[in-house]
């Protein structure tokens, strides 16, 4: 037998007060006389059978007192019969659910599940059957019924510690919603008469998911009990969590800023924080934050391809997040300019520094005199203006023939008309009148090599600047494309098919004496697009959660970690189990992997809001209590109680005590009517 309040025995103190009763009641050894006894009569001493029945009426207090303090110490027995209001039968169908899912990573939450499980299996009998699923996204079984029935009982518990050493917590969000559905719908599948005991163990965090739940049909004698475990962590109360923003990857450009949200708990205790960048390029900085609230952040610095974002002296859960860019395959880029590398008033100048702020990880740039014959085969992008040498046109006509891409701008009205030529076009070409400057109006958006600029942030093209461009007039039979004008209607961008390849032309020249555009912050996300033209379109970009199935390109063969290590083929889709950067091989592409942002919702969630949602909850007596220090009751004792509370043996104590106050009460008063002589 044990006690879920024993320190209610102090009141054992107590009985001494109707024994300290009874010996004032004796015969005074000392008696003072005085005048007024003269007229009363002496009482007659007391008989044997008096004495009993004081004696009786003293031991009856006593005894009211002391079962008093044993029904306020709440007495119970631990294998006295199943719990959560199931009814009583042969045996028990026990089914465990473990949450194993990200929130349990927390330090000392997942020891703690595992002693719930173990405590609860203690309470069983050896015809009782048992079951242990761990669930997250999905539901794995852990121990079954028919292993547990063909293990000896003996053995069963050895068993079950073996199993629950190895399980451990994963990366998936909590789908106990799923979990719940999948234990009921195979109870009524199975169409069980006898009855069906569900015991959650989890944290029953904030951000489970629990929309599974929503018109489940229950089956008979079918019950849940919640063991939820206590918070051990200040996360909840005054955590930052962080969010990232992935970038489209149909619209945005390669070099938009990497962005995250910054999310304070309510409790947040403070005005800012410390987030650190980890990766090739490790950073710090503070962001300002309220609590309550939340705000969106651009990670500062030179750019670079991915990193993992997280809060500075983290506690020992905290939903960091792996960011990244679009990935953009590496390219190999002819520059055809001729001028000094050093001098500022050249061409060649401006558009080295453009071409090399795409990063050294996406472009090798290579000056026209430094490229071999041999490596033609593998530039992507040639960039030149109409003054290149013959043989460089030649070269690059013939790489562009075979699928290679070419950007040309026209520095002059005399070296124009051969560009003309390169296509079989006679073109009129002229030196535009520019009164003040022209600016870019009309361009065909919905062409790859403009698709950066469909988002709000890099759209607007009234601040380049244009002061001098070449008007060009095409052949009416010309299979030349305009993507873009100036204000005027004259073509500023041109696209012109070569073989496999495209050649654009710029009607005007990058230097910064004829315009800002290689100057400006457009130019670098224009030639990203071009070097996604030039590579086959843009590489493939996934964001998906751990656990998560999601789609592969065709042809993937494998996944190449960020730490190195390589996951084997995955076929069509593919399911990574943890977090992180994963280049996709062999098309270039990226998939990034975060746990789900409700993971990051680490606050309790009342056990109420599943009754709410019609699951049969068996509620036990001390669910949501704390002690007095505030911290919540553990899962044994949250157990105890609900076994105290089905057994319910204190209410029948306080009928018995009741029964003895009656009895005392009547007696006392039969003792006061037969006395002769009333006190006065």
């Amino acid at each position: 037998m044990s006690f879920l309040s024993p320190w209610f025995f102090l009141g054992l103190l107590a009985v001494g007060a109707p024994l300290v009763a009874h010996l004032r009641r004796l015969s005074v050894k000392n008696r003072v006389a005085f005048s007024a006894m003269d007229f009363l009569e002496p009482l007659p001493p007391k008989k044997a059978r008096q004495r009993w029945e004081d004696i009786a009426l003293m031991v009856a207090r006593i005894g009211a007192l002391g079962l008093l303090a044993f029904a306020f110490a709440r007495p119970y027995v631990k294998k006295s019969g199943p719990v959560s209001g199931v009814p009583a039968s042969e045996h028990r169908r026990l089914v465990v659910l473990l949450d194993t899912s990200a929130s349990m990573r927390r330090a000392g939450f997942f020891s703690e599940a595992r002693d719930s499980v173990r405590q609860i299996a203690s309470s069983l009998t050896d015809s009782d059957e048992f079951e242990l699923l761990g669930f997250d996204r999905i539901v794995r079984p852990v121990l079954s019924f028919e292993i547990w029935r063909q293990t000896p009982a003996g053995e069963r518990s050895g068993l079950l510690n073996e199993l629950l050493a190895r399980t451990d917590p994963g990366w998936a969000q909590t789908e106990l919603g799923g979990a719940l559905k999948f234990v009921a719908d195979r109870a009524a599948r199975d169409a069980m008469e006898e009855p069906v005991e569900v015991v959650v163990v989890s944290d029953l965090q904030e951000g489970c998911r629990l929309a599974k739940l929503q018109g489940q049909q229950w089956p008979k004698n079918f019950h849940v009990r919640v063991v939820q475990l206590p918070l051990k962590s200040p996360v909840p109360d005054d955590g930052i969590s962080l969010h990232w923003l992935p970038p489209d990857a149909e619209t945005a450009s390669v070099e938009a800023p990497i962005k995250i949200q910054v999310t304070a708990a309510p409790g947040f205790r403070g005005d800012r924080v410390k987030l650190v960048l980890d990766g090739l390029h490790p950073r710090e900085w503070m962001v300002p934050v309220s609590a309550g609230k939340t705000r969106s952040v651009t990670v500062p610095g030179p750019a670079f391809d991915f990193g993992y974002v997280r809060v500075s002296e983290a506690s020992d859960f905290v939903s960091g997040v792996w960011v990244s860019r679009l990935p953009q395959k590496r390219a190999l880029v002819a520059l055809g300019y001729t001028g000094d590398l050093k001098d500022p008033s050249s061409t060649r100048y401006f558009v080295h520094r453009a071409v090399n702020a795409l990063g050294e990880a996406r472009v090798e740039v290579v000056a026209g005199e430094n490229l071999a014959p041999e490596r033609d085969a593998d530039v992507g992008l040639w960039i030149s203006n109409a003054a290149a040498s013959p043989e460089w046109n030649l070269r690059m006509r013939s790489a562009v023939e075979k699928g290679a891409l070419a950007i040309l701008t026209l520095e002059d009205v005399s070296r124009a008309g051969s560009v003309g030529a390169l296509f079989g076009e006679v073109w009129d070409v002229k030196e535009a009148p520019v009164s003040d400057f022209a600016i870019l109006g009309e361009m065909d958006r919905r062409h790859p090599v403009f698709a950066p600029f469909k988002t709000p942030q890099f759209s607007d093209f009234s601040g380049v600047r244009f002061w001098h461009y070449r008007r060009i007039v095409l052949p009416k039979d010309s299979s030349t494309r305009v993507l873009a004008r100036f204000e005027g209607s004259d073509p500023a961008l041109l696209e012109c098919a070569l073989g496999k390849g495209r050649i654009y032309v710029w009607t005007s020249d990058w230097r910064p004496q004829d315009a800002q555009w290689v100057l400006s912050s457009r130019c670098v996300p224009f030639l990203a697009g071009c070097l996604e033209m030039a590579a086959g379109g843009r590489a493939p970009f996934l964001v998906t959660t751990p656990g998560e199935s999601f789609a592969l390109p065709e042809g993937t063969t494998g996944l190449l970690g960020s730490d190195g290590m390589r996951l084997p083929e995955v076929g069509p889709r593919g399911t990574v189990d943890q977090p992180g950067v994963f280049a996709l091989e062999p098309s270039g592409g990226i998939a990034v992997v975060n746990v789900a942002r409700e993971e990051g919702r680490l606050a309790a969630l009342p056990p109420e809001k599943l009754k709410d949602l019609g699951v049969p909850i068996a509620k036990p007596n001390g669910e949501g209590r704390q002690r007095a220090s505030g911290s919540p009751l553990s899962a044994e004792v949250l157990l105890s109680e609900e076994i105290e509370a089905q057994q319910g043996g204190w209410r029948w104590l306080l009928g018995v005590v009741l029964v003895l106050l009656t009895l005392e009460t009547w007696w006392a008063a039969r003792l006061s009517s037969v006395s002769k002589h009333p006190a006065l």
